[in-house]
């Protein structure tokens, strides 16, 4: 699961998480700017080189503009790559 939040963080969650808490379990995290107001799905490849994944996620922040980045599952971990942003959005409408 990805979300985003008012701090700035982009966070993947494992969504059954800790059974004694039943809270979801974050496994990784990344601080991308203003606040994450909304993420979208662009693109995926699933079937990457040892079992890889990586999606294409697109991030609007309060302060920060769009952003577009990769997130990565190389099998074991999870990680984040900005491939561009700072852009402003005003309307999801054309996306």
């Amino acid at each position: 699961m990805l979300t985003g939040g008012y701090d700035g963080y982009i966070r993947v969650y494992a969504p059954l998480g800790d059974a004694s808490t039943h809270r979801a379990k974050s496994l990784a995290e990344m601080e991308i700017g203003g606040g994450v107001w909304k993420l979208k799905f662009i693109a995926y490849d699933l079937n990457l080189e040892g079992g890889a994944s990586r999606y294409r996620i697109l991030a609007s922040c309060m302060h920060a503009g769009a952003r577009v980045l990769d997130v990565i599952y190389d099998g074991s971990e999870w990680t984040f790559e900005i491939l561009g942003g700072e852009l402003l959005l005003y309307t999801w409408s054309l996306i």
